[in-house]
Parts: C-alpha cells; structure tokens; sequence
C-alpha cells in the first residue's frame, strides 16, 4: 500500500468515525425531546430560538415518524436514511460554479467566466461554515426573481478544517480543493512558532493537500545567530520533505520562485494575522493592490487585514486564497497513525526504541528521547509532538 492509499484510507476511517458519532448525537437528542411525560421536559423556547428549533426538529420529525419507545439504534438507522434522503438535494456531481468568497448567508462564485453573486438557502447556511468553503463547486438553482441560489455542493478533492473552538464536535473548514496549502510565517513580527507550523502539517495531511512552507520578511534577519536559528528551526521541515520557501514581499527575494512552484494550481495561504499573506500576493500580483496592515506596536500580533477567505486568480491557471487570519488551530485527538506521519523525522531513532509502541515520554531506552538530548533532533518539534499528542 502506497503513501497515497494509506492516506487515503486514514481519511475515510477519520471521516466515517467523525460522522458516525455526529449521527448518534442528533438522534440521542432526537429520541429524548420526542418523549413525554412529566419526567421528560421538552427544549425551553423562547421567542429567540423556537423559529430556529421548528426548522431544525419539527420536519425532521415528521420524516423520522418517531417513537418515544423506539432504541436509538432505530433513530440512528432512521436519521441515516433521511440524511441520504436530503443528501441527494446538497450533494450534487453537477456543481460548475466556483465558490470565490462567502459570507453570511450569500457568496460570489465564478460560472464560465463570469461573476455571479448568490443567495444561501437557510438549511445550508447553517452549516455553512462545514458544508460550504472557498473552492468549493456548487450548482445554482434560477429563480424568475431575485438573485441565483446555491442548490448542491460538489464533492471535494482536499480540504483544510479545524476544530470549532467553543463546539469541539464540529469541524470547520477554512478551504477546499485546494492543490496546495501554503502556511506563511515571519521572521520577526509576529514570531515564529514552530508549533503552529507542525499543527498546519497535521491538518494539511488530514485534508489530503500538498504543503509548502513559506518564510516571509526574511530581510529583517541581520545577525548571523538569527540565521543559523532559523536554519536550524527549517531543517525538520526540509528533512521530511516539506518544500520550504524564504521570501521578503519587501524586496521580492524569494517570491518569483515560490510563483512559479504555484503555477497553474489553486492554492491557499494561511497563517497568523501580520505574517504578511496579502503582502505577498501583491507581490505576486501587483495589480491586486490588496490593502496591508503592519502589525501592534503593543504586541508584536497582526493586525486583521483579510476577514473574509476569498479566491485570487492570478492569471496562468494559479489561482490563489488568501485566508484571515488565526491564532489558533485545534485539531481534536490525533490517532498515533498521524502522529507517526506528522513526525516522520523522529523513525530513524523510533526504530530503536525499547518498545515499539514508545511514546517517546518517560519510557526507559527511548531512542528519540536520547536524539532530543544529543541534539541529534528538535527540541522545538519534540515540544510540539507531545503538545499534540495529549
């Protein structure tokens, strides 16, 4: 089995457990608000939420022709055939348009050349920030009257999500279809995080994209002890492949050989706020002429110049998204499969460890441990390895 099946086969097993467990949380639900009795209270409505929880509970309801005493087995199997049922309405192969930017209940898609501003239906605006991205392909469904309105989404190739910080279940996806993700770090304001950079990987292998790393404002670094830091801090990446780009959207070292690793692909930028991403797309493509912010003379963070993620097309077939920025990227629990994937570099020495199921933690003999204390490894990706391993 090849690099590209194993992956593969780790994102449909990601992906089925992911939605499993969704389905058994909404039918759980489901079955306990569908009894009665003076033991069992119903959802407390409100004039704030009994519109929003009639469209959500009442149809499916009708469709699930429920029973208070039924096993949620039952629920779970009759929940699964009418989400098939309503797939088939948000799910389409026929999806020619091109999602470029989207916002709160409306988008902008490219259809054969031209720009088209579209409508959100209610039900998939509420997941929108889940089922529908930047780089999607939807199909549009034509009114008589008023402005087209998304009817399906495609199915997608890659994509890039996180956690949602405060609904740990869910899953958010930043972009989709993406050939390659590019997180954009700066040497200076704000710092560089190693960290993050690794938290990028993991979710990048996960969607099943390419990653390229980009290091912006490069001409800030004046002393040599910068330098060999960086070189040091970069070496992991360039070790396990990661092709890693030193640029200044400044001066433009750099940027004429990171366009043309993009060229004739649709690819991301992403990163923190103040890295510098729509710097370097003007850089890339002056006639952009996106607007800039530095950073907080408090903090040292950027300051948000893109709010919302929105496709580039730069001419040659490359295209580029330009996303805000993030502080954080939650990934939820990672199965030791990903870790092992995300931290290539640490096998050689794995290899020798006592235990073949080492954590590289306290265990006696760890061979990975003991490259760490020789310097022979990162302590920076050794950090980040056990950061995402709890």
């Amino acid at each position: 089995m090849n690099r590209d099946q194993k992956r593969l086969k780790r994102m449909m097993a990601h992906f089925g457990h992911h939605e499993e467990s969704k389905l058994r949380k909404r039918a759980a639900q489901l079955r306990k608000q569908s009894r009665s009795g003076p033991k069992q209270r119903g959802p407390k409505l409100n004039p704030r939420n009994w519109e929003k929880w009639t469209e959500e509970n009442v149809e499916t309801f009708e469709k699930l022709d429920h029973g208070s005493k039924d096993s949620l087995d039952q629920w779970v199997s009759r929940l699964r055939e009418t989400d098939s049922a309503d797939a088939e309405a948000t799910l389409t192969e026929e999806a020619d348009a091109l999602v470029l930017w989207v916002g709160l209940g409306r988008c902008q898609v490219l259809l054969e050349e031209e720009l088209v501003d579209c409508r959100i239906p209610p039900a998939l605006a509420r997941r929108q920030q889940t089922d529908l991205a930047v780089g999607d392909r939807v199909a549009l469904d034509w009114p008589e009257e008023g402005k087209p309105v998304v009817a399906g989404v495609g199915p997608r190739s890659t994509w890039l999500g996180r956690r949602d910080p405060h609904q740990t279940h869910l899953e958010r996806v930043l972009i989709a279809n993406v050939d390659r993700v590019i997180p954009v770090v700066a040497c200076g304001s704000p710092p560089l995080r190693p960290g993050l950079i690794d938290r990028f990987l993991v979710a990048i292998e996960r969607g099943g994209a390419e990653p390229i790393l980009c290091v912006n404002k490069i001409d800030l670094l004046d002393e040599e002890t910068e330098r060999a830091w960086l070189e040091e801090t970069l070496e992991p990446y360039r070790t396990i492949g990661v092709p890693v780009f030193e640029c200044s959207a400044e001066s433009g070292r750099g940027v004429a050989e990171l366009r043309e690793a993009l060229t004739g692909s649709l690819s991301a930028l992403v990163g923190h706020s103040g890295v510098g991403k729509s710097s370097l797309l003007n850089a890339l493509q002056p006639d952009l002429s996106l607007r800039t912010n530095g950073v907080r003379s408090g903090d040292g963070g950027g300051r948000h110049t893109t709010t919302a993620s929105t496709l580039y097309q730069l001419g040659d077939g490359t295209r580029i998204i330009d996303t805000p920025g993030i502080r954080e990227l939650a990934l939820g629990k990672l199965s030791r499969e990903e870790l092992v994937e995300a931290f290539s570099d640490f096998t050689p020495w794995a290899t020798r460890c006592r235990f073949s199921d080492c954590l590289h933690h306290v265990e006696p003999d760890c061979a990975v441990r003991e490259a760490v204390e020789r310097g022979e490894l990162s302590k920076a990706r050794y950090a980040s390895y056990h950061r995402l391993r709890e």
